[in-house]
């Protein structure tokens, strides 16, 4: 996607957003597929940062804070299942004290509350990290506002 037409969807949702009297600081586009363009937009717009797979990425610096990110694919029953064998494992490795400066990002999605074993695993993920890790939001992250950042 190019410049002109990232700059009139994403001007177009922070209106949404602004109608429901919030605003974005960062974006995260679907599947952090986020094209040259998009990043273009994203700095004349206000946006301090955007997501990759692997982190977020500082617009101002281009600096890319490190932040592992756990997600599920829900669509079909495999993926489901080799999405919880995947993100047990991961989010145990994540947990270990020699990981205790490395972000965790949780990537829940509506769609995953239509799946019990997804719910529990969030729920269950998310009681862990709060257990081991400062909660923090993304913008806090990029912009070095959190101890580890």
């Amino acid at each position: 996607m190019g410049a002109p037409e990232a700059t009139n969807l994403l001007h177009q949702g922070q209106a949404d957003l602004a109608a429901c009297g919030w605003s974005a600081r960062g974006f995260v586009a679907p599947a952090w597929l986020t094209s040259a363009g998009s990043i273009a937009a994203l700095t004349p717009l206000g946006f301090d940062w955007y997501a990759s797979r692997t982190g977020l990425i500082n617009l101002k610096t281009g600096q890319e804070t490190a932040a592992t990110s756990l997600v599920w694919s829900v669509r079909a029953a495999w993926r489901r299942r080799l999405s919880q064998i995947y993100n047990t494992r991961l989010l145990a490795r994540l947990l270990r004290p020699e990981q205790a400066n490395t972000p965790i990002r949780l990537g829940l999605h509506p769609v995953d509350a239509d799946w019990p074993e997804a719910v529990r695993f969030w729920q269950d993920a998310l009681t862990a990290v709060l257990t081991h890790r400062p909660c923090a939001i993304k913008s806090a992250l990029v912009l070095g506002r959190i101890h580890g950042a």
